[in-house]
């Protein structure tokens, strides 16, 4: 068990070191707003977000700000509690946890001490853009993919 807890908080605090630090380079590189395209369907776009994962929310002042921290909260210990939890721990599934609660504390972390978070990734193909998004969006996303392919393709049991 003690490996597999040092393999979760391992990754998450790495995931959270680089998420951390793509922003602060973003931040001291770019302007907000500023467009800069990389290949023909990725820019590095520098958006300050109020809202949840890919802008949604983005209005509602303050209060959304408090029910926003207060979620994130919830899911993090939601997180940790499965973790504990699930008695048959892998490092399969500490990785995928450590994913999640990195990307995670990274933008509570964002929403705490500069009240919004920084995203800087679009992915575009024409006209359709996805909506901008940072690393910590990212991990959040593979973690969370690779717990559905283990849990529906594999039939093991992640969660």
């Amino acid at each position: 068990m003690l490996r597999y807890n040092i393999l979760f908080y391992g990754i998450s605090a790495l995931v959270f070191i680089i998420d951390q630090l793509t922003k602060v380079i973003v931040k001291k590189s770019f302007f907000p707003g500023e467009i800069v395209r990389v290949l023909p369907f990725l820019n590095l776009t520098f958006v300050e977000n109020k809202g949840i994962a890919f802008g949604l929310f983005h209005d509602g002042g303050d209060i959304k700000q408090y029910v926003l921290l207060v979620f994130t909260i919830i899911a993090i210990a939601v997180l940790i509690y499965m973790f504990y939890a699930l008695k048959d721990n892998s490092s399969k599934r500490a990785v995928m946890f450590g994913f999640i609660m990195g990307g995670a504390l990274g933008n509570l972390y964002d929403r705490l001490f500069h009240g919004a978070v920084v995203d800087f990734i679009e992915v575009y193909y024409r006209t359709f853009h996805w909506p901008v998004f940072n690393m910590a969006d990212t991990f959040i996303t593979i973690g969370i993919a690779f717990i559905f392919y283990f849990q529906i393709f594999k039939k093991e049991h992640i969660i």
